[in-house]
């Protein structure tokens, strides 16, 4: 193990109350330990590199290549035959052909079909109801303008009806008290009545 990972250990082991010089002696001795009494010599530059991330990711890397080493030198698992010595391990193509046979069941094909015609028969209902509701709104907006409209209508023969009111009152109206200001006055009312109300009729 390097001077590294002996301060690591030493790191896990003391976690508080202990000081830095304190786990530095104790990872000297772990690496004197373990490389037969021989001192770390480069302990001022493992100082000084520490700390830096391009030093902690080549740790990093180095101690994943350390367990994938462990991990290939794990022993096979033994299988013994003479348990069952007429049974022979199928071989690559019968072990392919049952893994793809699993995979091809009739089921998958049947859930899949179940679910994507469940999901057309839900779109077709969607879109039935989408323009369902768009000819409804065409619909209302038909009706909102054809009121507005009667509404327009109603309105403007309300008005010709009270201006018809006010040019009958202003032609029975007795003109003989009124001054010629305001036979004048009544003239260009009246003149004005009559053209909205009678020249669009002619």
């Amino acid at each position: 193990m390097d001077f590294h990972g002996c301060w690591v250990k030493t790191t896990r082991v003391y976690r508080s109350g202990v000081s830095d010089d304190h786990l530095m002696e104790t990872a000297e001795k772990m690496y004197a330990d373990e490389h037969k009494d021989k001192e770390f010599v480069l302990k001022h530059i493992w100082k000084v590199v520490r700390g830096e991330r391009k030093w902690s990711a080549y740790v990093k890397k180095k101690h994943e290549k350390e367990k994938n080493k462990d991990a290939t030198n794990k022993l096979p698992e033994v299988v013994n035959l003479e348990d069952n010595p007429n049974i022979r391990p199928p071989g690559q193509k019968k072990a392919k052909h049952e893994l793809y046979a699993k995979r091809k069941t009739p089921e998958v094909y049947s859930t899949i079909s179940e679910k994507l015609d469940k999901f057309i028969e839900v779109s077709i209902v969607a879109r039935k109801d989408r323009e369902k509701m768009l000819e409804t709104q065409k619909i209302l907006a038909n009706s909102k303008v054809e009121a507005a409209r009667l509404n327009d209508k109603a309105a403007e023969k309300n008005l010709k009806c009270k201006m018809l009111d006010t040019y009958r009152e202003l032609l029975l109206a007795p003109t003989t008290n009124m001054n010629a200001h305001a036979l004048a006055e009544r003239e260009k009312a009246m003149e004005s009545m009559r053209l909205a109300l009678f020249a669009t009729n002619n």
